[in-house]
């Protein structure tokens, strides 16, 4: 299979088609009954695909990590729109950045949540995502040591921004256009949904609470291309350059977008295959029922 959709080599698909049919015929198997087995197959996969993304999946960065050691939410992204809930522990909201690193730079770094490139691009040059931080008014500096302050009012508090690279230009180097915070904080132990929307000029970040009500919105302008629809998911990450000082961890829901990006991909590839063809001015046959 991998060959037969992947080459553009004539000769090989037709090799791949040859191979379909002698099985077909030294099994005694006919074109109709293949059909029901190839049927049930594809819907036994995709109830594996909605039992493993189905539900809540919780992931935890150790100390001295960036990331989890397993991030399940990996695929295409292949329309306007990302949606995900998810849900930070208490630990996001109590991290401590050690005095043998720049705990200034640091602690004032945001961490990734959720979000997804564009423009069929390396996330580092066009990517929209949500970001968060502890709430700064809950801790002050002495020197290069972070200090905690009691009895804050912001105590348990998240503080999530709107992140965006556009054509190699960095979010943090351009506070105000690339890196918007939200005036909401979110609370640790709430849900929360997030959702991207990519449109030709700008990416409208939504922000909802756990009832689904509008809490705020953001905005940000970037350069126009023919494939924003096209990119990957970028998920749970601590830092830029500082690695996660305790454990963090978050729930996410996200299953739904994932079966579409599943069924996308799958419809893009029929497309891309038979595209194929036609740029070669000649079909492409089978042997199956027309």
């Amino acid at each position: 299979l991998f060959f037969f959709f992947s080459s553009r080599r004539r000769h090989t698909r037709q090799r791949s088609v040859s191979w379909a049919r002698r099985c077909v015929q030294e099994t005694g198997i006919n074109a109709e009954y293949m059909g029901i087995i190839k049927m049930k197959s594809l819907l036994a996969l995709f109830a594996l695909i909605v039992l493993a993304y189905a539900g809540e999946k919780c992931y935890t960065i150790h100390p001295d990590n960036h990331w989890p050691p397993w991030w399940g939410h990996i695929g295409v992204k292949i329309s306007d729109s990302v949606k995900a809930r998810v849900k930070l522990d208490p630990n996001a909201a109590t991290y401590v950045i050690p005095e043998t690193q720049d705990t200034h730079r640091c602690m004032g770094s945001w961490n990734k949540l959720y979000g997804a490139s564009r423009c069929a691009s390396l996330h580092h040059r066009d990517s929209d995502r949500f970001v968060f931080r502890r709430a700064r008014s809950c801790y002050r500096f002495e020197g290069n040591k972070v200090i905690e302050i009691k009895d804050c009012k912001d105590a348990g508090k998240i503080e999530i921004a709107a992140y965006a690279y556009d054509d190699y230009l960095k979010p943090f180097e351009h506070n105000g256009t690339l890196l918007k915070e939200f005036k909401t904080m979110i609370d640790v132990g709430k849900w929360y949904t997030y959702v991207i929307n990519t449109m030709q000029t700008e990416s409208v970040f939504f922000l909802y609470d756990e009832n689904e009500k509008l809490l705020e919105t953001q905005t940000i302008k970037h350069r126009e291309c023919y494939f924003r629809r096209w990119g990957y998911m970028l998920g749970f990450y601590f830092g830029g350059e500082c690695p996660a000082p305790q454990e963090i961890s978050a729930c996410y829901v996200f299953y739904q977008m994932r079966i579409k990006n599943i069924l996308t991909s799958y419809y893009i590839t029929c497309l891309l295959y038979t595209s194929d063809a036609a740029d070669e001015q000649r079909g492409v046959d089978l042997g199956g029922r027309r």
